[in-house]
């Protein structure tokens, strides 16, 4: 990474609205990104993220081409790349995809979360969601077997996919980026086993949730 500042595009990461810089209600995806300049110090400054702000950028004013290079590979793009992609392929009527992307977005985000000691980078998860889940969550929920059948094989196949991303991009939306040098990140011997914590936790709450609105509809027919 070069020494100048790192520009954390809020378009691309959505760092102020976690330390509530003013915004409001969920971001539009297709907004023009602002910037806040954040210099990055000590361990921070080894995550590597240039490339990946510059496609999410891509993806964020629908270049076809960026959708197919981050398809043809995604293993190389962190999560947030991920969400943007689903966001892209959703303008364009590849709903399906755009579907396993958000849902693979979010599962990686989660494992990159508990990776994180600095706990106030786990709200990344909770932004990136409100920003791309919108649209993409409400198709899906109109066919819960469908969106069964979408999460159980986003599992499967992140079991059998590699992760050639820096998974401490989500280091730099926690406070310690602003005012630390060393990162407090977990070491990278237990990232696998994170990673497949991760999974079972991320489908055995989901599968909960799914019978609860099982339930609940089966009730409600009853009455």
């Amino acid at each position: 990474m070069s020494a100048e500042p790192l520009r954390v595009r809020l378009g691309a990461v959505l760092l102020p609205c976690l330390f509530a810089l003013g915004c409001a209600g969920p971001a539009d995806p297709s907004a023009a990104p602002r910037s806040v300049a954040v210099e990055p110090r000590g361990e921070f400054a080894t995550i590597e993220i240039d490339d990946q702000h510059r496609i999410i950028e891509r993806l964020a004013a629908r270049e076809a081409a960026a959708v197919e290079q981050v398809l043809a590979a995604p293993e190389r793009y962190n999560p947030a790349v991920l969400y943007a992609l689903s966001a892209a392929l959703f303008e364009q009527d590849r709903k399906r995809e755009a579907a396993f992307w958000f849902y693979s977005g979010q599962l990686k985000a989660r494992s990159d979360a508990n990776k994180a000691l600095d706990t106030g980078a786990h709200q990344a998860v909770s932004v990136l969601n409100e920003r791309y889940g919108g649209p993409i969550n409400t198709w899906t929920f109109q066919d819960r077997a469908l969106l069964r059948t979408v999460v159980e094989r986003v599992v499967e196949a992140d079991r059998e996919a590699a992760r050639n991303y820096d998974p401490r991009w989500i280091a730099l939306h926690g406070l310690d980026a602003f005012t630390e040098d060393t990162l407090r990140f977990v070491d990278e011997s237990a990232w696998p086993d994170i990673d497949e914590t991760t999974r079972s936790d991320y489908l055995a709450n989901f599968h909960r949730a799914m019978d609860a609105m099982d339930a609940r509809d089966a009730a409600a027919d009853a009455k």
